[in-house]
Parts: C-alpha cells; structure tokens; sequence
C-alpha cells in the first residue's frame, strides 16, 4: 500500500501596501484608567428625619384618637362602678389592654391637645347659664361670677374624672377662673389705658372702646404697634375690596345726603356760619367733581315785537361712582384727613366735612353690599385707635429723662415701663378660652 506524505507548505508572507487614496492606521493608545467620582449624597429632607425618629403623618391623629378612647375609657369606668360592674368596662382595663396608648412625643401631644379640647366643649352652655343672671347692678355681677365659676368647676372636674385626671384640683383651678380672669382684664385695661392715656375730650364709653380694641388686636403703644394697626387695616380693605362688584356703582348725590346728616351738629352753636361755610364748602367740592352741573331756567325775553321764549332749570346729573372707586375715596379721605391732623389751615368744619363724606360713601357701599359691614365697623375702630396712638407715641418718645431719685420710687417706675402695653396683651392673652382649655388639660394629664 502505498504511502501518502504531506509536506507543510511553508507560510507566505503578505505584505499589505497602502496606496495614497488609504491611510496607514494609527497605534491605538493605550486606555488611561479613569476614577469613578461618587454622586453626592442629597440633603435628608423633612420626611427623611420624620422617617428616622419613627414617625408619621397619621401619629397626631392617632393621638387624637387616643384622647377620646381614653375619655370613653374613663366614661365606661364610671358606668361599671355605679352599675356593680354589670355594664361597662372594668376599672383595670388601660389604654394599652385596648392598644390605644400612645407610643411616640407626637401621638402624646395629639393626646394631650384632644384632651385640653374636650376642656372647651362646655363653654356654650356655660355662657348660656351665666347670661341668665343680670349683670346691671353689682349684686348682680357678684352673682353671675359666682354662678360662672360654680358652672365652670363642676363642668371641668366632671372631664378631668372621665379623663382619668385628679378631679378636685382640675375642679378648684377652673373654678377660679372667672375671678383671676377678670382680675386680668381689669389689670390689663388699666395698664393700656395708662399707657395710651386717650384724649380728655373722649367720652369715657369711647375711651373705654379704645382699650378695648388695642388688647383684641394685640396692638402694643410703640412704633411697632402702629405698624402692625396699618397692617391690620390694609387687609381688611383688601378683604373689603374683594367683595365689590365694579357693576355696581354709588350716587354722589346719596352720599352728600348722608353727608349732611353732621350738618346741625355745626349749627348748634353762637357763631355757626364760618364752620356752616367750611362744611358746606367741602359738599360742593365733591358734588362739583361728580356730577355735571345743571344749568338755571332762562326766562322769556322781549324784544319789541318779538318774544323769545326762555328754557327751562335743567337740574344737575350725577356721575354714578363705581364702587372699588369709591371704596379708594373713602380709604383715601381717611387717610389723608389722618395725616393732616395738626395741620395749619385745616379746620375742624373742614375735617368733619370730610369725614362726613368717607361716612357717607360707606354707608352707601354697607347699603349695597351688606356683607362689608363687620369690616367696616372693625376699620373704624381701628382708627379711632391710630388717632390716639400716635399722640402718645410721640409723648412716650420725648419724654423727659427721670431725676436719679425717680427710680427709687416703685410707682415712678410703673409709670414709664416701656412694656406696661405688652404686659396688659399678655394678660388679656390668658383669659382666652383656648388658654384656660391648655392649662385645664395640662393639669389633667399631670394628675392621671
């Protein structure tokens, strides 16, 4: 059998010649090794530290909850032990035999808020009662804080009880309310009124009116208090101007007529003409901007032979004034009647003859749109504030400085404290419902 060889071929180069037309490749270079940068951490947010602590948005609302099972758990005890245990639940059962004891900060100050609420619930029925006794005479204000106070401890020990809390105490406290409550609010209107010091012209209902509008906005005697008026005011016309309807429009004419409705209080007097004149000048101001004049009857005239016939009066028309400018005129003249105060030329017929006239364009927007009326009002009170709040504002801040020998005197020094203001705000602060509700549930939590 034959044999077969192979022989290996030998390996032929190839040689790869590159032409003008193809470019000889490039070395490729070698891979640089490259650094991965992190990503920057992002900032934690607030849910991210509520998450942390083990919190929730339901927590507050699961204290909530535990407030009126615990308030029901305290009812069901009394039920069990006036009926020998035959209905309700037993006295050894807890929030926590049910699962509704709280577990975290937030659920317990959700807790302690329902529970300080519940302090409130009772308060309708109690004015209620209370306004039941007269109050005209002292005899019968001593019996109507006697009877509130009476109302007001039974209603609070008998919470404090379901609540789990010491009843006589939550009791005695709620029962003392009314006295120290009116003992503040006779402390704090003679403190702002003593800072205020209103104009002796006022009569003492009006004075009184002042004080009483200072503490309910909690405006204090000083360059602050005035700036917080101004903003008081701004958003009530704000609130005022949302109201209207720039379809609706006011007749200067009605306006003027209740303008001049002050007018005899200027006549009742030995002299009246002068202010009569200043007065009357300001109406026609007003009416000569606002309506077009009318024109006087001409009579027939003869010439000779010829008659021409005359023309009748043609009365003056009114220029109806939509109601947001007329809301800005009123606001205007109060304002600029204000900042004129003191000012040499401005009389007070003059002054009054404005004011007659703001009063006049307000009445006729209450007229058109009733629900302006309680701003109005607030407005107005405000102020009458501001025009007694600046005098003594610049009294407080030229005062003369007190000798060495002033400040040994306690009631020397009573009298200039800078923060007698802010002390009677603290103290009408604390004769709030909601501030005698967070002290009654804070006692009643402390004792459980």
């Amino acid at each position: 059998m034959p044999q077969i060889r192979f022989t290996p071929e030998k390996p032929v180069s190839r040689q790869i010649r590159f032409t003008a037309d193809q470019p000889e490749p490039q070395p490729v270079p070698a891979a640089t090794p490259t650094t991965s940068t992190p990503a920057p951490t992002p900032r934690p947010t607030f849910g991210d530290y509520v998450k942390a602590a083990g919190l929730g948005l339901t927590d507050p609302f699961a204290g909530i909850g535990s407030g009126v099972f615990s308030t029901a758990l305290g009812a069901s005890h009394l039920i069990n032990r006036l009926t020998g245990g035959r209905a309700g639940v037993p006295s050894g059962v807890t929030l926590a035999d049910i699962g509704m004891e709280p577990t975290n900060a937030v659920q317990r100050l959700g807790m302690a808020g329902e529970q300080a609420g519940e302090f409130m619930l009772p308060g309708g029925a109690i004015e209620h009662g209370a306004a039941m006794i007269p109050t005209a005479t002292r005899l019968g204000r001593l019996a109507n804080l006697g009877t509130r106070a009476a109302l007001e401890g039974a209603s609070a020990a008998g919470i404090a009880g379901l609540q789990g809390g010491d009843p006589t105490l939550t009791g005695s406290i709620a029962a003392a309310t009314p006295l120290t409550g009116a003992l503040a609010g006779s402390t704090a209107r003679s403190l702002y009124r003593s800072m205020l010091k209103p104009s002796t012209t006022l009569a003492p209902e009006e004075a009184a009116a002042l004080a009483e509008t200072g503490l309910r906005e909690g405006i204090p005697v000083n360059r602050r208090g005035l700036g917080r008026l101004e903003n008081i005011a701004e958003r009530l016309n704000q609130r005022v101007r949302s109201y209207l309807d720039p379809n609706v429009t006011i007749q200067p004419s009605d306006v003027v007529r209740r303008a001049e409705q002050t007018r005899p209080r200027l006549e009742l007097q030995a002299t009246p003409q002068e202010e009569l004149a200043a007065f009357d000048a300001r109406t026609r101001e007003f009416l000569g901007q606002h309506q077009i004049p009318g024109q006087a009857a001409v009579p027939p005239q003869q010439f000779g032979p010829l008659t021409i016939a005359g023309t009748p009066a043609v009365p003056a028309q009114d220029i109806p004034i939509p109601s947001p400018l007329a809301q800005k005129l009123k606001t205007g003249t109060y304002q600029r009647t204000y900042a004129r105060t003191g000012e040499q030329g401005l009389t007070a017929a003059s002054k009054m003859g404005q004011t007659a006239l703001a009063r006049g364009l307000k009445e006729e927007l209450e007229s058109k749109f009733p629900q302006i009326g309680p701003l109005n009002q607030q407005l107005e009170q405000l102020y009458a504030l501001r025009n007694e709040l600046t005098p003594a504002i610049n009294r407080i801040e030229n005062r003369d400085i007190m000798p060495l020998a002033g400040y040994l005197n306690p009631l020397a020094l009573l009298e200039r404290f800078p923060a007698k203001s802010r002390l009677a705000i603290m103290l009408e602060g604390m004769r709030s419902p909601l501030a005698k509700a967070a002290a009654l549930g804070t006692t009643s939590q402390l004792t459980r």
